[in-house]
């Protein structure tokens, strides 16, 4: 789960070819009744439905990073497609920190760590047709051969965008059969579900739009990608982002967050000390990052300077845990890492810095 860091993190990530995974559509899905699914969301840019979320509360949205682009409407209360409802702005998007973009050995490329939260500009009521999002218990995840509920926009069996919000219901798949390449740096089964396949599942404009537990309608997956013709789809597994969302809720919106989780006992506030402990974590995500290292490698002066501004970075962070200026001083730390030789590079290609 990412630590508290993470979120001020994220508001500096770079795009990275963030649009090109917006491939994914119900296949083989039904109309879905108005009300029936009143957390589910659409996005939308220069007028058009590209990826689907889930309101959590009345100005957070869940739904995939590779999703979150610029200049983004969020439509809320309505089946219809790009009308009807309430349409708000977003004010900010954060994406998880180690989401970053893989290239396999046939030259693919596809998001791991897909998930990212935006803060509305402006707070949406709840209705008949609109209320929030159930989250899973933290570390939950689908059982292998149970049945869950995809919904979205996206492109349906004929390969058009569909009038109405579509539904279809998906058998989840074990891990073993899940389309991951060997060998990428793929997330572990815990933080993926798979399911669908067999002429079923999402497609073109069904990224971000959530995998929903039929019984308990808490929100389990985000979906993220298509895997081929006949193959389960992947979608992120919520119950292993519970911390990450959370923390974005708490930290980003105004007032108490009511979003909703099927924990009987909330987490209660972070200590200094956990927090430390956190911004000590995110550190050692960020050292581990594949690209870093590649970068470190080459040269040792850059080596040399890139470890003493993260240690710079990290200890000034951990001694300002919980200040205002905090978010301030991640931001400026980060972009001076751009002005060294070479990580300049390594930033601008990969999602995650």
């Amino acid at each position: 789960m990412l630590p508290s860091t993470a979120i001020a993190l994220a508001t500096v990530s770079a795009p990275f070819a963030a649009a090109a995974t917006a491939h994914k559509r119900i296949v083989g899905g039904q109309v879905a009744k108005l009300g029936e699914f009143p957390f589910v969301v659409s996005l939308e840019s220069q007028g058009r439905q590209y990826c689907g979320g889930a309101l959590l509360d009345s100005t957070t949205v869940l739904t995939a990073a590779h999703c979150l682009l610029k200049n983004v409407t969020v439509r809320a209360g309505s089946i219809d497609r790009g009308k009807g409802g309430v349409a708000v702005g977003i004010a900010s998007s954060h994406k998880h920190l180690l989401y970053y973009w893989i290239r396999n050995s046939k030259n693919d490329t596809f998001p791991v760590f897909d998930i990212g939260v935006a803060k509305l500009a402006e707070p949406i009521q709840t209705s008949d047709a609109i209320q929030f999002a159930t989250l899973p218990t933290k570390d939950s995840r689908p059982e292998t051969g149970s049945s869950m509920t995809a919904v979205g926009w996206g492109w349906n069996k004929t390969g058009k965008d569909p009038d109405q919000l579509l539904k279809v219901d998906l058998p989840v798949s074990s891990f073993e059969k899940c389309p991951v390449d060997e060998g990428s740096e793929a997330a572990e089964d815990t933080d993926i579900v798979c399911a669908g396949g067999g002429g079923i599942g999402i497609w073109r404009g069904d990224s971000g739009s959530p995998l929903i537990d039929p019984v308990s309608r808490q929100v389990v997956g985000v979906a993220s990608r298509g895997a081929g013709q006949g193959k389960p789809q992947i979608f992120t597994n919520v119950g292993s982002y519970i911390d990450y969302i959370m923390l974005n809720v708490r930290e980003k919106s105004k007032g108490q967050s009511t979003v909703n989780t099927t924990d009987d006992d909330q987490t209660p506030p972070s200590t200094g000390e956990d927090n430390s402990a956190r911004i000590r974590q995110d550190f050692a995500h960020i050292r581990d990052l594949w690209i870093l290292k590649h970068y470190l490698s080459i040269k040792a002066e850059v080596k040399r300077d890139l470890e003493a501004k993260l240690q710079a970075a990290e200890d000034d962070l951990v001694a300002n845990v919980g200040q205002p200026d905090f978010a301030t001083r991640v931001e400026r730390h980060f972009a001076g890492f751009a002005n060294l030789d070479s990580v300049k590079a390594a930033m601008d290609n990969d999602a995650t810095l």
